[in-house]
């Protein structure tokens, strides 16, 4: 009896000295951190590429960023729009700060009907659009739908402006009467500039063109991009 006594005793001594061992062991782990999981690593390594990555992909010339600094400062632009959104047309549109109103082509509506309208407002802040007949010869002014915002949403130059992280200059061209530079962006953008305002008077992206043409700056009231009328 003593004999089975003492095994048990001996093997219970083990198992304590086992389970010491293995939480001294853990213990160590989360002081020292001297034992890391593999995933961890790699998910940690992921984020330091990431983090190097846009850094990189940040830096500019002092130049470029002066350029692109300038645009920052301008409170409104007026221009008429074409690219792949506006087919062979030219849109009017007038943009102040996150408000938006444009004028698709006369001819894809009629304003003398009771569901007609000429005009897209914007709000970008909220990711909001609605139709309204404004125009002058408008027969039934006023609001006449709320619509997706994803399917009349256009950028605007200030929004091609807003994605750029990196650029490089890659030459100087004339838009109109207006001096520019080229500039390649991130992710295979190019940026044609004006000089004097900052702000891109042509975009070219997957071989798609959009033209801003005509720009006024600085000359818009809220009531040219906000509507009154319910």
């Amino acid at each position: 009896m003593k004999n089975k006594i003492g095994v048990i005793s001996f093997f219970a001594v083990l198992l304590l000295i086992a389970g010491c061992g293995q939480k001294s062991v853990q213990e160590k782990e989360l002081i020292t951190g001297a034992v890391i999981s593999s995933d961890v690593l790699e998910e940690d390594l992921k984020e330091e590429i990431v983090i190097v990555e846009k850094t990189a992909e940040k830096e500019m010339e002092p130049e470029i960023k002066e350029l692109l600094e300038k645009g920052k400062t301008v409170r409104s632009i007026s221009y008429q729009h074409k690219g792949p959104e506006t087919g062979n047309f030219y849109y009017d549109f007038y943009v102040k700060g996150d408000n938006v109103r444009y004028i698709p082509n006369r001819e894809i509506k009629s304003v003398d009907d009771k569901d007609s309208y000429n005009s897209i407002y914007l709000d970008k802040a909220e990711e909001t659009a609605e139709a309204h007949c404004d125009d002058r010869q408008c027969v039934y002014k006023g609001k006449k739908a709320d619509l997706r915002y994803v399917d009349y949403n256009i950028l605007t130059p200030f929004d091609w402006m807003d994605e750029v992280i990196s650029a490089e200059k890659t030459g100087e061209e004339l838009i109109g009467s207006r001096k520019t530079w080229k500039l390649k962006a991130n992710e295979g953008t190019e940026l044609w500039v004006d000089v004097y305002f900052g702000v891109p008077l042509q975009v070219m992206r997957d071989g798609e063109k959009y033209e801003f043409i005509k720009m006024v700056f600085n000359r818009l009231e809220d009531s040219d991009v906000v509507s009154n009328q319910e």
